[in-house]
């Protein structure tokens, strides 16, 4: 296990481009798919498609890592302050 995670750590930019050549070339598929003719309007669209893929993505997670975080910090700082009262 240790030997696949050193590997993972050493190629980790090699993985996430590999990553990034394999969202752009499916949604480089579906606008070609589409009909564009334009290789500028294709990648224009495809970045755009991308990004906004990416915001509701974010969008749809913060709420709840801003909830889950928060939590953390009231219980941890919550259990500090109550000690210090009880004694």
């Amino acid at each position: 296990m240790k030997k696949f995670i050193s590997f993972l750590s050493n190629f980790k930019s090699v993985f996430s481009l590999a990553f990034a050549f394999g969202v752009m070339t499916v949604f480089g598929f579906d606008a070609h798919a589409a009909g564009f003719s334009d290789v500028q309007t294709s990648v224009t669209s495809t970045m755009g498609d991308l990004k906004d893929a990416a915001l509701s993505v974010l969008g749809a997670i913060a709420g709840v890592a801003i909830l889950l975080f928060g939590g953390i910090y009231i219980w941890r700082y919550g259990k500090k302050v109550f000690s210090i009262i009880s004694k």
